[in-house]
């Protein structure tokens, strides 16, 4: 029987936005003051629900279309809004069970951009689906990412194409188109 469901927010913020969102009873962590790889790991050590869901701190959804996106998303499956730039996920709303994520061995802390690329790429890797939903079923609030610089973006291409370099073109095309 499942635990249930934890929302893991990673902020600059103590009161996300995001947080109006989240259905009443669900459990919600928001880890504030470290990189976004190593709030979410955080997060997801500091919660029990069997479903994680990592928000961003600046989007805003409907709990019909929470509930049902959590309830689409088997084991084996990680659910979350397309990437435009690489074709996999992004964790502006993202789904794992936790025995997945566990499976993929969290996010890596070394990123602070680009780690929902790398987590794909390693659940990937260990056999897991990807399953994009369009970026605009939820409510988002345009802004520069933070730590998104040329030298970031540069450094973070080559360590993931050397990474994963089955996946060095897509990623290398990510960064250019």
């Amino acid at each position: 029987m499942a635990r249930g469901i934890s929302v893991v927010i990673p902020s600059l913020e103590g009161d996300p936005p995001t947080l109006d969102s989240v259905p009443e009873g669900v459990e919600a962590k928001v880890v504030t003051g470290k990189r976004r790889s190593v709030a979410r790991n955080i997060g997801v050590e500091r919660t029990n629900g069997d479903i994680v869901v990592f928000c961003d701190d600046d989007i805003r959804f409907d709990e019909a279309f929470f509930r049902d996106q959590v309830d689409a998303t088997t084991r084996g499956t990680i659910t979350g809004l397309e990437d435009s730039d690489f074709g996999w996920l992004i964790t502006r709303f993202m789904i794992v069970h936790r025995a997945d994520f566990e499976r993929v061995g969290g996010f890596d802390e070394r990123l602070n951009y680009m780690e929902d690329t790398d987590f794909c790429l390693k659940a990937l890797r260990r056999g897991l689906q990807l399953r994009p939903l369009p970026r605009d079923v939820i409510d988002h609030e345009e802004h520069v990412s933070v730590g998104k610089t040329r030298w970031v973006l540069a450094r973070n291409t080559l360590y993931l194409s050397l990474k994963y370099p089955e996946h060095a073109q897509a990623v290398i095309r990510g960064m250019v188109f």
